[in-house]
């Protein structure tokens, strides 16, 4: 793969960053998909973070939902609902099937 190279530091426009990352060999763009993880504030690739999300509703002994907990490739997320009564009763397991 060609890498091209300019002397001149402040001429990168969006033609001379796209043509970099031309892969010659292979005849396509070569990017990298990103997303922001807002918990550690960074960047992560998307491979790091995809994966079957499974849900886990926690519900006191009137029926109300306290907790909802979210996980993602062995990472627990958790969404906590106020109430007056705090105490788990029961629990729902819900999983779901990523489609990509």
């Amino acid at each position: 793969m060609a890498i091209n190279t300019r002397s001149e530091p402040n001429l990168n426009t969006i033609s001379d960053l796209q043509n970099r990352s031309f892969d010659g060999e292979f005849d396509v763009a070569v990017v990298e998909m990103l997303t922001y993880n807002p918990l550690s504030d960074t960047l992560e690739r998307v491979t790091d973070i995809q994966g079957n999300a499974s849900y886990l509703i926690s519900y006191n002994a009137a029926k109300e939902a306290v907790y909802v907990d979210t996980i993602i490739s062995g990472v627990t997320y958790r969404q906590t609902f106020t109430r007056g009564d705090m105490v788990i009763d029961s629990t729902l397991p819900i999983s779901a099937v990523e489609i990509i």
